[in-house]
């Protein structure tokens, strides 16, 4: 169902997404999948766009995988009409109306709610097989419905990422979580596992 989100498939940092991936009819989709494989020279992924609130939920560890506080990528400070999606502008361009107006927050949640997001989080980081560690980004409509949007296996980690906000909110500060991804690693390796 329309509208839609076309995005780069094999690409990540929201390269080759901006204010046109998201289409309203089957011409500017298939024009957004012609650019894509022409200037980036990548697949097309045409998803169906879920309006809603935009949530990051970082999740660490193998065997006995932990989700972290959940973030959410607040859209009030975007101008009006824009659409409510973090594109490569939001992310990298200090200038642009979509940096500034957005900004990554803890959210005030009630606990059953944070306990689904973190659930559905941890069952896509297991369902997709991913190792140390990775962050789950995830649509929640007004209806109360939690749509997984992707899954990042090796997130943005340094010390200003969603995922070292949400490790703090957990206790652990940025040294402790890097030691503890490359302890996962080394242990994971250590007992012949990929």
């Amino acid at each position: 169902r329309m509208p839609l989100f076309v995005k780069p498939l094999r690409m990540d940092a929201s390269i080759g997404i901006d204010g046109k991936s998201l289409v309203r009819t089957a011409r500017e989709m298939m024009e957004r999948v012609v650019l894509i494989h022409e200037k980036l020279k990548d697949s097309a992924l045409v998803e169906e766009y879920i309006e809603g609130r935009e949530i990051y939920v970082g999740v660490i560890g193998n065997r006995e995988p932990v989700a972290l506080p959940p973030m959410e990528m607040d859209f009030s400070g975007m101008p009006e009409g824009m659409p409510h999606i973090v594109d490569s502008k939001a992310k990298w361009s200090k200038r642009s109306a979509e940096y500034k107006g957005t900004k990554s927050v803890l959210p005030e949640l009630p606990d059953d709610l944070r306990a689904r997001l973190q659930k559905v989080a941890v069952e896509a980081y297991r369902a997709l097989r991913v190792r140390d560690y990775g962050r789950v980004d995830l649509r929640l409509t007004e209806t109360g419905e939690i749509y997984v949007i992707e899954v990042n296996a090796s997130c943005y980690l340094e010390k200003e990422s969603e995922f070292a906000t949400a490790a703090a909110a957990h206790g652990m500060d940025f040294t402790a979580l890097v030691n503890h991804i490359v302890e996962l690693a080394v242990e994971r390796f250590k007992n012949g596992r990929s």
